[in-house]
């Protein structure tokens, strides 16, 4: 996976870009078709904001463009909780392509029956009715 990273408003050390890059990169063991994530980190100027450094990730996959965004009080902790939060949302997007390439009604449910099964399931075998209470009789 091609990871690029942008800073907006706010000077990262090296040891945080290297870190926010490894932790992204091992994303790719969700989907294997993962073409490449950017990362962005800035700075959100509210003093009232305790948590300003925001950290977001966008995961660009088969067309799909998935996307998370997390808030810490420092960037590395705003890079755990991104990740945290892209894992699920990858997670969820490769049970939905899964998902899409099952034939439906291989489950539970009359879908999946076949003729036979669901006659038999509803009291008719064959032609014949079964009733609890007065056995077999005509149909």
């Amino acid at each position: 996976m091609d990871v690029s990273i942008r800073t907006g408003n706010i000077q990262l050390p090296r040891e945080v870009k290297s870190a926010a890059e490894e932790k992204v990169a091992r994303l790719d063991r969700f989907i294997a078709t993962g073409e490449r994530a950017e990362v962005s980190f800035f700075e959100e100027r509210n003093p009232r904001i305790p948590e300003k450094d925001i950290c977001e990730v966008a995961v660009v996959s088969r067309g799909h463009v998935l996307r998370a965004r997390a808030s810490a009080v420092e960037p590395l902790a705003a890079v755990e909780r991104v990740v945290g939060k892209m894992e699920h949302r990858l997670e969820r997007f490769k049970g939905r392509l899964i998902a899409r390439n099952r034939p439906r009604g291989s489950g539970h449910g009359s879908r999946g029956r076949s003729a036979r099964q669901a006659s038999v399931l509803d009291g008719h075998v064959d032609g014949l009715h079964y009733d609890a209470r007065q056995g077999i009789g005509d149909a």
